[in-house]
């Protein structure tokens, strides 16, 4: 399928036949080199609401909901490219709000460092037709670096004008495309 979006596109990519899913992560990686559009990185996919994932698609199908979505060209977003170390980005990140009870949960089972106060929202630089609400995404920091993160709830978008706390803070992260990566790491250091 993802042989059949290069002339969409525009890009210009060697067919590996028999690499399954990693061609369409290959022709997000050649779309990111001529675009600066980070509407590619707005899309949901229902099988991974439990996981975590990387900024990019596993499916052309995880995109079915964003038809609507365009990129927002009056914000000027930084380059981003793919690393050894995972796709580094510059994004906006804010701590989302939590009702009392998510606050008063936190302090019983670990003040400031629990798992809740690991995760951010990272806008985007892009919106739904008709709506100037930015979209963005949730993440997750992870243990090994600073500058580490995961995609969560990788089933959803998020509208940022209801869900922030505070002003959002610019950052430079790395996102692992594979979510594989932190569990084979994990049992490697067990």
């Amino acid at each position: 399928m993802a042989y059949c979006l290069l002339g969409i596109f525009g890009v210009n990519m060697q067919p590996m036949y028999g690499e399954g899913e990693k061609a369409f992560l290959r022709l997000q990686i050649e779309i990111m080199k001529i675009s600066d559009d980070e509407s590619i990185f707005a899309w949901a996919d229902e099988t991974l609401s439990n996981g975590t994932s990387g900024l990019l698609a596993r499916s052309p199908a995880a995109f079915k909901d964003s038809w609507n979505i365009d990129f927002c060209p009056n914000f000027r977003s930084a380059p981003y490219s793919m690393t050894n170390k995972g796709l580094q980005i510059n994004l906006s990140l804010s701590i989302p709000k939590r009702t009392r009870t998510e606050r008063m949960h936190a302090c019983r089972i670990g003040g400031p460092e629990d798992q809740e106060s690991k995760i951010y929202y990272a806008f985007l630089y892009c919106a739904r037709r008709g709506h100037d609400e930015l979209l963005g995404l949730k993440l997750v920091k992870q243990w090994r670096t600073p500058e580490e993160y995961s995609r969560m709830s990788c089933n959803k978008l998020f509208g940022m004008a209801d869900s922030l706390t505070g002003q959002p803070a610019e950052k430079t992260v790395f996102i692992r495309q594979d979510e594989n990566y932190y569990a084979n790491l994990e049992r490697s250091l067990v």
